[in-house]
C-alpha cells in the first residue's frame, strides 16, 4: 500500500512546487526592487519614500538577506526622518478646526494635531480652511527633529469679493478721461505751432514793410536808429515764432503717433 502511495505523493509535491515557484520568483523580484529603491531614496534624503520601500522589502515573504537589510535600514530611517506639526490659527491665536495642508503640492492632509512625517529640507506648505483665506509659506525642516512646529495664521476670507469672477473692467465714464488726455495734449501742441507760424507771418510782413519804407525814404545809411531797431525787432520776433511753431507742430505729430 505504501509503495503505491509514494508515486502519488511525489507527483503532488512536484505540482505544488511548479505552482508556487512563479509566485515566489515574482515576490522575490518585488523585494529586490524595493531594496534597491530604498537605498536610492535614502541616499537622496527622500526618507518618506525610502520608509515605504523598506516596509515592502522587510516583509516575512522576502528573502532573509534582503529582509535583514531592510529591517536595519528602517530603524535608521525612523531615527533620521523628521516630523512636522502644522498649527492653523486665527488672528487671536486660537486653533482653527477643519483645516487642511498641502506640502509641496502633494494631496491635502487633514490637520488633526498629529505629527506628519516629512523629508528634511525646504518645503512649501499651503494651509486652507473653510471661511478663511489660504496661506502659503516656506519652511525648513531639520533632519532628525521630531514634532517641529509650524504656526500658520489664517485670515478671514474677504466676502466682499465677487465669487463669480474678477471685477468688471472700467466703464465708459472711466475710460473717457484716459482717452481725452492724449488728444488734448496733441491739440494744445498743434495750437501753439499754428500760432507760432501765424506770428512769424505777421511780424515778418511787418518787418518787411518797415524795411521797404526805409528804403523808399532814401535815408540810408543815416536812417533813424529807432525805426531801424523796430524793424529788426519785428524780424527777430518772426524768427523766434517760426522756431516755436515748427517745434510745437513736430511735437504734436510725434505725440499723436506715440499715443496711437
Amino acid at each position: 500500500m505504501k509503495a503505491r502511495l509514494l508515486p502519488v505523493l511525489l507527483a503532488l509535491a512536484s505540482v505544488a512546487t511548479i505552482t508556487t515557484s512563479p509566485a515566489r520568483a515574482e515576490n522575490a523580484d518585488a523585494c529586490a526592487a524595493a531594496h534597491r529603491a530604498a537605498q536610492k531614496d535614502r541616499r537622496d534624503r527622500r526618507l518618506v519614500r525610502a520608509r515605504e520601500a523598506l516596509l515592502v522589502c522587510g516583509q516575512q515573504s522576502c528573502p532573509s538577506l534582503i529582509r535583514r537589510d531592510c529591517a536595519d535600514w528602517l530603524v535608521a530611517i525612523e531615527r533620521e526622518m523628521p516630523t512636522l506639526v502644522i498649527e492653523p490659527r486665527d488672528e487671536n491665536g486660537a486653533l482653527v478646526t477643519g483645516a487642511r495642508a498641502t506640502i509641496d503640492g502633494a494631496p491635502a492632509a487633514a490637520l488633526d494635531g498629529k505629527a506628519l512625517p516629512i523629508d528634511p529640507g525646504e518645503h512649501v506648505v499651503r494651509v486652507e480652511a473653510t471661511g478663511r483665506a489660504p496661506v502659503e509659506t516656506h519652511t525648513v525642516v531639520m533632519e532628525g527633529t521630531q514634532a517641529q512646529r509650524l504656526a500658520v495664521v489664517l485670515p478671514v476670507a474677504d466676502t466682499r469679493a465677487d465669487p463669480a469672477g474678477p471685477p468688471a473692467g472700467p466703464g465708459p465714464a472711466d475710460e473717457r478721461p484716459k482717452s481725452k488726455g492724449p488728444i488734448l495734449i496733441t491739440a494744445g501742441l498743434a495750437t501753439i505751432g499754428v500760432a507760432g507760424l501765424a506770428m512769424f507771418t505777421g511780424f515778418g510782413l511787418a518787418g518787411s514793410s518797415d524795411r521797404s519804407d526805409l528804403e523808399a525814404s532814401g535815408c540810408a545809411p543815416a536812417c533813424d536808429p529807432a525805426a531801424v531797431d523796430a524793424m529788426w525787432t519785428k524780424f527777430t520776433i518772426a524768427d523766434v515764432s517760426l522756431g516755436i511753431g515748427v517745434v510745437a507742430l513736430g511735437a504734436a505729430v510725434v505725440h499723436y503717433l506715440l499715443t496711437r
